[in-house]
């Protein structure tokens, strides 16, 4: 039985979180240089694997979200919730008495292991981006040692393809955890040494040189495959940090009805898609409410205008299909509406739903009904009720279909951490 099976103690670690230390120490940069200057290579650090996904059969149907085929599920090898990353998904395994570190592992979207690499558990997280057709993930790495430099520890980012492992560049120095969205790093709030992040800084996926620095005055917004969103002189303005290029600036966008010579403002991240941000319009002069568009980041062009129905928006976004659903962060408002991705054009509408959706994958919208018990799924473009039931909401999805979600601990005969199963569709 290879490593990354191994069981670990019940503790949850998000996709981007930090393991259980985080909340006693602060990750802080070291003195070391970061940029290109430190040299590509093999990944001595990295373990090849190779094993294929141990199959789960005889599921109970009434557990596996639609449309996912219950007789064709395999389990990933990992303990919590994974992400995906082109067409795989990449997770990590819990240290145990036995094994001390923190594994991140990559799979196929079969749930085949392909790589894995241990880090010190302390202070770690992930994410994910592309650059130069490849996929690739960003892995953080520290020296933390409670004798030696207590709350201080350096904390690394390494980038390596998610296919073959191999290291693109790093290890380069960061001031703390994932910060998010994308490549963006600073101190987790939150911990004793610091009640917010701190200044963040921005890397590029290319090369792991730094592209932003709040140190320097800017505000950092967002990341995104090189795509970086931040505010310079109080304006926003987007850049390629591959090109080292201005893509575009808050001036340059076409303000929607009702906030005609407004200052325009980061709002939020669309969930499901960095390429896409919510921006908040404030009409001159102030006024009563703020006007909120979803813009595409490289070109900020105006994908959707959200109705003044929804207070406080959210939006999620299918890169898969393209559809845009828009809803409140209040779960209570039942308002959510559904755009088409490049038209604009609005799909559906309902003024007085009875669910809140959580997640849009493969062009299914699933939602929570106020119970929380009870799930429904709908298609995404027509807003068409297609299943109800008591399964988990999928986890993660690769553009072919191939979904993560999480089972009871008994369908996977796991002592310790998640179940976590991935199918496709039926």
């Amino acid at each position: 039985m290879t490593r990354h099976h191994r069981r670990a103690r019940a503790t949850a670690l998000g996709a981007a979180g930090c393991a259980a230390l985080v909340a006693l120490s602060s990750c802080t940069a070291g003195g070391g240089e970061s940029g290109e200057e430190q040299a590509a290579g093999p990944a001595e650090e990295v373990t090849p694997l190779g094993d294929p996904a141990e199959k789960l059969s005889g599921v109970d149907r009434r557990g596996v979200p639609p449309p996912l085929d219950a007789d064709a599920l395999a389990q990933l090898p990992v303990d919590g919730p994974p992400t995906a990353v082109g067409e795989g998904f990449i997770g990590t395994v819990l240290p145990t008495e036995e094994d001390p570190e923190l594994t991140f592992v990559l799979t196929d979207a079969d749930g085949t292991s392909r790589w894995s690499r241990s880090v010190n558990p302390s202070c770690t997280s992930f994410t994910v981006s592309r650059t130069d057709g490849r996929d690739i993930v960003v892995l953080l790495d520290n020296d933390f040692d409670p004798v030696r430099n207590g709350a201080d520890p350096a904390t690394e980012a390494s980038g390596y393809d998610a296919v073959t492992g191999e290291r693109l560049w790093g290890p380069v120095d960061v001031p703390g955890a994932v910060i998010g969205p994308g490549l963006v790093f600073g101190d987790m709030p939150g911990t004793v040494v610091s009640d917010d992040a701190g200044a963040k800084v921005a890397l590029s996926p290319a090369d792991g040189s730094v592209a932003a620095d709040e140190t320097d005055g800017v505000v950092i917004d967002h990341e995104h495959n090189g795509v970086l969103l931040a505010e310079e002189g109080g304006e926003l303005r987007a850049r390629d940090t591959v090109a080292d290029r201005d893509l575009w600036s808050g001036s340059d966008l076409h303000p929607p009805k009702g906030a005609r010579g407004g200052e325009v403002d980061y709002a939020r991240a669309v969930e499901g898609d960095g390429a896409q941000v919510l921006l908040s319009w404030t009409p001159r002069g102030g006024g009563d409410r703020s006007v909120t568009t979803v813009n595409d980041l490289r070109t900020g062009t105006t994908l959707a205008v959200l109705p003044d129905e929804i207070s406080e928006p959210r939006a999620l976004a299918d890169p898969v299909t393209g559809v845009l659903v828009a809803t409140s962060v209040a779960d209570a408002d039942g308002f959510v509406a559904a755009y088409d991705g490049e038209t604009g054009e609005e799909l559906w509408r309902d003024a007085a739903a009875d669910y809140a959706p959580r997640s849009l994958l493969g062009g299914m919208l699933f939602g929570a009904r106020p119970d929380g018990a009870e799930k429904v799924v709908l298609s995404a473009a027509e807003g068409t009720t297609a299943g109800q039931g008591t399964w988990p909401f999928p986890i993660a999805a690769t553009p072919s279909g191939a979904t993560a979600f999480a089972l009871p601990d008994a369908e996977c005969d796991k002592a310790d951490g998640a179940c976590v199963a991935v199918g496709t569709p039926g």
